[in-house]
């Protein structure tokens, strides 16, 4: 392993940090930005592994963030037109960055990402995140990242934390009031 492909790995684990606090945030805001934190990161993370449709995808995906926070703190409401505008820029991000057919992942993730992000109720987000962990595993097995690995097994499972957590209480809350009448 050379010293690019070490500090490249150190990176996407940093990346790792950032991200498991992802889907943890109870606002859209705080949610975008702590996104927009970990896309910076892995950006560089794939650059340094020559993994170009994750890095152009990834691109994409803090373009993306940037423009839903910048528009969750002006409190305006999602233009339809952005969410096309994101599918297709992740579709000509694939096409110019296409390295093999595991290059669709990176396409998937992106649909998928762009629609959860669009999303104003987080708990929508995170469900379709979850789709794009699995992509993203998926392409990160064929480009040898094993921080994203980690990280989209970390996301996952931060996810699914996050529901079980989110449906006990609300299951809890069932029971008291099934009790008290």
């Amino acid at each position: 392993m050379n010293y690019i492909k070490i500090i490249a790995e150190c990176i996407g684990f940093l990346a790792v940090g950032v991200g498991f606090v992802i889907f943890q945030q109870k606002t859209k805001k705080r949610l975008l930005f702590a996104k927009l934190c970990a896309d910076i990161l892995w950006i560089t993370h794939f650059l340094m592994i020559g993994a170009t449709s994750g890095m152009a995808i990834t691109i994409v995906g803090a373009c993306r963030s940037i423009t839903f926070l910048i528009m969750a703190i002006k409190g305006k409401e999602e233009n339809r037109a952005v969410l096309p505008i994101f599918m297709v820029a992740g579709v000509f991000a694939v096409i110019i960055s296409w390295k093999s057919i595991y290059s669709v992942c990176s396409l998937v993730s992106c649909i998928l990402g762009s629609l959860g992000y669009w999303q104003r109720n987080p708990n929508k987000t995170k469900l379709l995140s979850f789709g794009v962990c699995i992509s993203q595993i998926i392409y990160a097995i064929c480009v040898g990242s094993s921080a994203a690995i980690i990280n989209e097994i970390i996301t996952a499972s931060s996810i699914v934390i996050f529901f079980t957590r989110y449906f006990l209480k609300r299951k809890s809350k069932d029971d008291q009031s099934a009790l008290t009448q």
